[in-house]
């Protein structure tokens, strides 16, 4: 049975007198917050919703309802915090690549493992055999290890120094790729940058030491900012639209909030390979045999 707090509330939206206060539980410190908590912000407004943002690291949905006791519900897009506790009584619904077994809240579920397998795909459709993956996530994160399974599968070279790991942060990624470059004996022929500033790091760093994009080395890009976007970068990206994200886990969340007794819901939503500059235009109309 719902939590009377909980029909209260539904109650005093529904009679359009107040909005429900949902939070968002993010970290800020991923590089994720442009491309994905501000077009969520926007959308939560538009749907005449109140959001509370809350820094989700080592934080726990108690202590934060305990701060918002007005709190309906929330939208994690982080794994920190533990969501189990007040799911029974918050509509909760939680963004994340991998699937919780028996979660007592919704999921959404993007992708990165097949993505990052796919993105070995459209290198190795592209007929380039050398790549080098550069940015913060590290080798346990569905991303990576889709993206070996993408190395093994097509017979990718990927060097062990051609894994970079540098923080999502543009300035630090010009800093560690230039350092790279200039001790480097070799060169890949393809950049996969796990993180959007990591990508415009990578970029300057190799126009700065006097590098061609796209004649001399193709850069992706996972995720994507106003700033690879631009004319200056036109980065090509891997990524969901961060409209179709936020609208998603939105519309899991209203449905959650309408019928807090309801069957957990788990839904995917995949991520697309946008063809732009960096990589001329590619773009592969088919798997590779």
């Amino acid at each position: 049975m719902a939590d009377t707090g909980v029909e209260e509330k539904q109650a005093t939206a529904a009679g359009g007198r107040d909005p429900y206060t949902i939070a968002i539980l993010a970290d800020v410190k991923t590089g994720d917050f442009e491309n994905r908590v501000m077009p969520l912000m926007r959308e939560v407004l538009s749907r005449q919703l109140r959001p509370v943002l809350v820094p989700a690291t080592d934080t726990s949905l108690a202590d934060i309802a305990a701060l918002v006791p007005e709190l309906a519900g929330a939208i994690v897009l982080s794994d920190g915090p533990a969501l189990d506790v007040l799911s029974s009584t918050l509509a909760v619904v939680s963004v994340r690549e991998r699937l919780v077994p028996d979660a007592a809240f919704d999921q959404l579920i993007l992708d990165t493992e097949a993505v990052g397998f796919r993105v070995a795909e459209y290198i190795a459709s592209a007929g380039r055999t050398s790549v080098a993956l550069v940015g913060p996530q590290g080798p346990e994160t569905p991303l990576a290890q889709g993206f070996a399974k993408g190395v093994d599968t097509y017979d990718l070279m990927l060097p062990r120094d051609f894994v970079i790991s540098c923080p999502p942060v543009s300035e630090a990624a010009v800093a560690t790729f230039r350092a790279f470059l200039r001790a480097a004996s070799a060169f890949p022929q393809v950049i996969y940058c796990t993180d959007p500033a990591v990508a415009c790091g990578v970029y300057e760093a190799l126009s700065t030491e006097g590098f061609e994009i796209p004649n001399d080395l193709w850069v992706l890009s996972h995720g994507e900012t106003v700033m690879t976007l631009s004319p200056f970068y036109d980065v090509t990206s891997v990524a969901a639209a961060p409209g179709a994200i936020c609208t998603a886990a939105l519309d899991l969340l209203c449905l959650r909030l309408k019928d807090m007794d309801g069957e957990r819901i788990i839904r995917h939503i995949g991520l697309n390979i946008v063809a732009r500059s960096t990589t001329e235009h590619f773009y592969m109309t088919k798997a590779v045999p």
